[in-house]
């Protein structure tokens, strides 16, 4: 292995995750993976020292929408995904944001090949990345079945559903996942939720919840709370 060449190992059953199943998602994660320090390490912010653990670094919201191509909203979505999925703790002060990779040790080990990195069942790594293929960016690229798992009142024409589903627009799909959970909670019983249909038709995620007791729940994010958010998770200019 080159010298001062880190790394860090990805198991073969993170296709069984859901992470998985988005692009975005999943560029995102293996982005934090790579942005994680392998070693303790202090820097300076302003006039203020901070120490950071292996695991650990600090994020910026313009600096890493530029690196990744992927708009603050969406890139706090999918942070926030990681954290409700024990993957990654997000702290955030009045003047940065820590990112912490949840259990990194498994991330880690020794490397005990040799230099050809050729894995168990002979298959050989290539670690140079000579084969970097052009990124292709895609506006509705949360799947359909991220949706349906959560909604989970499965009726209807699946194939028609997905459709409907592929049509909106990336802000709209946010929003309606954001949305379902709550609606969820208010309504416990699937069999009273409204059918996938209607709830794609209507774009139920922009109506106010009836929660017990008459009372309304907002959905989870609205379209300025999304950007609220997502400024607030990126608030340290010095990171551009």
């Amino acid at each position: 292995m080159e010298r001062g060449v880190t790394w860090f190992k990805l198991y073969r059953k993170i296709t069984d995750s859901l992470i998985f199943q988005n692009e975005k998602g999943l560029k995102i994660w293996v982005w934090c993976l790579c942005k994680a320090g392998y070693q303790e390490k202090e820097i300076i912010i302003g006039r203020q020292k901070i120490h950071l653990d292996k695991g650990q670094f600090l994020i910026g919201g313009i600096k890493a929408e530029e690196t990744l191509k992927i708009a603050r909203t969406t890139i706090y979505y999918w942070l926030k995904f990681l954290q409700d999925e024990k993957m990654v703790d997000i702290k955030k002060t009045n003047k940065y944001t820590v990112i912490t990779i949840l259990n990194w040790e498994q991330y880690q080990g020794v490397d005990i090949k040799s230099t050809s990195n050729v894995t168990s069942d002979g298959q050989q790594m290539d670690t140079n990345n000579k084969d970097k293929k052009e990124e292709k960016e895609y506006n509705n690229n949360i799947s359909f079945e991220i949706f349906w798992n959560l909604y989970d009142k499965k009726v209807g024409d699946r194939r028609k559903l997905e459709k409907k589903w592929d049509k909106l627009n990336e802000e709209e799909k946010l929003k309606a996942l954001s949305h379902i959970s709550k609606y969820k909670i208010a309504q416990p019983d699937k069999q009273y939720r409204k059918n996938p249909e209607t709830y794609l038709n209507n774009k139920s995620w922009n109506d106010e919840i009836v929660g017990r007791g008459n009372g309304t729940i907002k959905p989870n994010f609205t379209e300025d709370e999304l950007r609220g958010f997502s400024e607030s998770l990126f608030n340290d200019k010095r990171f551009k």
